[in-house]
């Protein structure tokens, strides 16, 4: 029954495609805890790193830092935790808001983010 191999080894194949990247040491974010934004595309550009000191966390406002207004290009999240990338500057609902699951590389960043909560 070759057709039979060739379907089943085409679907595992395809399953394997659509796993989110992990971030591990080969990771272009070099810091375990930590969420790592860039204003290139493909983990490429400058870098701003986010994390929280308490198990809480904490709202970032990227804009105030220079990082809002779009310049988040892509992501990669190396925290047990996830991020959310809002439109608003203070962390709320108030417009679009992306996640970023742990150990997630994200390129493109689908939203002109201007805030991150991270833990």
């Amino acid at each position: 029954m070759p057709g039979m191999w060739v379907r089943t080894a085409l679907a595992v194949t395809a399953a394997i495609a659509l796993l989110p990247a992990p971030a591990s040491a080969a990771s272009p974010c070099p810091f375990p805890g930590s969420l790592c934004v860039y204003d290139g595309p493909g983990f490429t550009g400058a870098v701003f790193t986010a994390s929280a000191l308490t198990p809480a966390g904490v709202c970032v406002n990227l804009s105030a830092h220079g990082w809002g207004g779009g310049r988040v290009k892509s992501a990669v999240n190396r925290n047990a935790k996830t991020a959310v990338l809002y439109a608003t500057t203070n962390c709320t609902n108030g417009g679009p808001f992306q996640y970023v699951f742990p150990n997630q590389l994200v390129s493109p960043v689908g939203l002109s983010a201007n805030s991150v909560y991270v833990y």
